[in-house]
């Protein structure tokens, strides 16, 4: 969605948070996001300073390395690690 210049629009556990960046989509929590959405449905200049500008990944690198660094060639394998030491692999 957010490739494409959409905005998502999320209805979930708010641990979204941790991963990713609370700017970068509208938690749907009541009547207040409905209201934002029809400002920025009305305001095409609004909407689009809100989606050229959004972050996408909270906490930028820590974030990375904690849910995404699976190999050594990414986050230094931070997650890889974790899993192998948790499943008792030696490292």
């Amino acid at each position: 969605a957010l490739l494409a210049g959409c905005l998502p629009i999320y209805w979930g556990h708010p641990q979204v948070y941790d991963v990713i960046d609370s700017r970068s989509f509208l938690m749907y929590k009541s009547k207040e996001t409905v209201d934002t959405l029809r400002y920025l449905e009305s305001n095409a200049s609004a909407y689009w300073e809100y989606v050229q500008h959004m972050p996408i990944v909270a906490h930028g690198n820590e974030t990375l390395s904690s849910y995404f660094s699976l190999t050594q060639e990414f986050g230094n394998g931070a997650l890889q690690q974790k899993l192998h030491e948790r499943m008792g692999f030696l490292t």
